[in-house]
């Protein structure tokens, strides 16, 4: 998805108005912290240069995780850990291993993750719908609203912190 609203950049303080891009990569256990700390300085630098580039101004938030880390957050026991599989679970190849990328998809799908996925989606939908109608109707005050949580999530911000 893209926007064109203004929003912090975490890593300048400085407002940045535009859509920004989730970038996950996920790596081979056996991989040595020397070469992800290599990684993520490269990515870290690239990330730099695109954001304070005029022509491009882009934010990219981006995570590097060991396929151990896809593992345990496939466990989807916290929400902390359903929201990092979710944005697993809608990732795109955008370049790298195809085999490493479908071994991602295989521990999801293994673990039911699309499902639960759905059907929490699912409970969404219907919860917001009553929410609404409930809104609409004059039936809850405001303080019944907010404590309804309807917007509010900061998890994914989290993810990628």
């Amino acid at each position: 998805m893209a926007h064109d609203v203004p929003r912090p950049e975490w890593s300048t303080g400085r407002l940045v108005k535009g859509s920004d891009i989730d970038l996950v990569a996920v790596v081979e256990d056996a991989m040595n912290d020397s070469a992800v700390n290599t990684l993520d300085d490269m990515v870290y630098r690239k990330k730099y240069r695109m954001l304070i580039d005029p022509s491009v101004n882009e934010k990219v938030d981006y995570k590097i995780k060991k396929l151990e880390l896809v593992r345990e957050q496939a466990e989807f026991d916290n929400f902390k850990n359903m929201v990092a599989s979710k944005i697993l679970h809608e990732g795109l190849l955008l370049q790298g291993s195809e085999t490493l990328f479908n071994s991602v998809k295989k521990i999801l799908k293994e673990k039911r993750v699309p499902k639960k996925l759905y059907e929490l989606e699912k409970y969404a939908m219907e919860f917001r719908k009553k929410a609404e109608n409930s809104i609409l109707l004059n039936d809850l005050d405001k303080s019944e609203v907010e404590k309804m949580y309807l917007f509010y999530s900061v998890e994914e911000f989290e993810e990628f912190e």
